[in-house]
């Protein structure tokens, strides 16, 4: 019984502790939140864009650049590029 102690006591081979696991979870976290945020600025731009191509040919867009913060409203009848 003792050497089944020891046996099992020390093979910890691709064991991971709880740690690790909050250290790798933390950094993952870290990592995904900048890179969504980063996503939804360049879609909130690209579908500004589309839609001020289709509202006018005319239209004096930023150059991709527009930016639509989450608390923007909408009003019906308002030029999206003004």
């Amino acid at each position: 019984m003792r050497r089944l102690i020891q046996k099992l006591w020390q093979d910890d081979a691709g064991a991971m502790l709880a740690t690790e696991w909050v250290f790798m979870t933390t950094i993952f976290v870290i990592g995904i939140i900048p890179g969504m945020v980063a996503v939804r600025n360049s879609l909130n731009a690209a579908l500004l864009k589309s839609a001020c191509q289709l509202n006018s040919s005319s239209c004096a867009c930023s150059g991709g650049n527009a930016s639509v913060s989450a608390t923007t409203t909408v009003a019906i009848n308002v030029h999206p590029c003004d």
